[in-house]
């Protein structure tokens, strides 16, 4: 018996299979590509949120007059200090002259910083993974 060799359709089948193989790879590729893109942008507009109401914090305790609530309260609390010591380089012999300007805020600490993050989370200003992603930045920043 004589076998016959068909090597034009051995080829085809594993040409054929190649480009299958191939193609379902570049499917995994622009598909991982996508989801890291998509990951990457709600990072960012994460980043985004948590820097302006970080920013409007900054503000509301720096504006006279700012909100009511833990915020408002830490920002009267400032102000209340900054007219104490005005207070008191007044009572110094400064009188009629003008005043010095205060000096910077310093910083809130790390565990008042973490509590704001948590008060935000608990009102709803930030979600679960926001709160998250900000905890660990903050965390980070040590």
């Amino acid at each position: 018996m004589i076998m016959r060799r068909r090597p034009l359709l051995r080829a085809a089948v594993i040409g054929g299979g190649a480009y299958v193989a191939g193609k379902k790879s570049a499917q995994r590729s622009a598909e991982q590509a996508q989801e890291q893109q998509q990951t990457q942008r709600s990072e960012d507009e994460q980043n985004e949120r948590i820097a302006s109401l970080e920013q409007e914090q900054h503000q509301a305790q720096h504006e006279p007059g700012g909100e009511e609530g833990p915020a408002g309260q830490a920002g009267q609390a400032g102000q209340e200090r900054q007219a104490g010591q005005e207070r008191q380089a007044g009572q110094g012999g400064q009188g009629g002259q003008e005043r010095q300007a205060p000096a910077a805020v310093p910083k809130p600490s790390m565990l008042d910083q973490l509590n704001q993050l948590n008060q935000l989370h608990k009102q709803g200003a930030l979600s679960d993974s926001e709160f998250t992603a900000a905890k660990a930045k903050l965390l980070g920043s040590a």
